[in-house]
């Protein structure tokens, strides 16, 4: 048994180690880019995120939206961060604020579910309704004016 204890994780068991433990490294994750401006192109990102001390950078896709376009990147980042948000020279010297986010975190947010709303009664007084079952119902208008 490990002396720090065992430790349950999303989909398998793990050991605790101390911090210093040289077991303990710094594993990819894949991160999403966006609005990225469309004149970017790979160094301008690798640049970008050199900056931000990214490490093993390799790029899985670009999509192309209206105005800019979205990256996902699989990359190692030292630190607890799950969200960036650097601003950045647009090409026309305009700035760009980017949203870097883990795409795990990303796709947890959007599964929030909410619970439905209760289900409501409503009771009509007495005399309400005039006629009986299978004959067509029509409302009491009678209205009794205050004097």
């Amino acid at each position: 048994m490990a002396p720090q204890g065992v430790v349950v994780g999303r989909h398998q068991l793990g050991i605790r180690v101390e911090a210093s433990d040289t077991r303990l490294q710094t594993r990819p994750s894949v991160w999403r880019i966006d609005p990225v401006p469309k004149g970017w192109h790979f160094q301008d990102l690798c640049e970008l995120l050199d900056e931000l001390h990214f490490q093993e950078v390799e790029v899985l896709e670009k999509q192309w939206r209206r105005n800019c376009a979205s990256w996902l990147v699989r990359a190692k980042k030292d630190g607890a961060e799950s969200v960036l948000q650097p601003v950045v020279p647009n090409e026309d010297g305009a700035e760009v604020e980017l949203c870097i986010s883990k795409e795990a975190r990303r796709r947890q947010n959007l599964q929030k579910t909410q619970q439905l709303k209760q289900e409501s009664r409503i009771s009509f007084p007495p005399g309400a309704f005039t006629g009986h079952a299978g004959k067509r119902t029509t409302w009491d208008t009678s209205v009794e004016k205050m004097a």
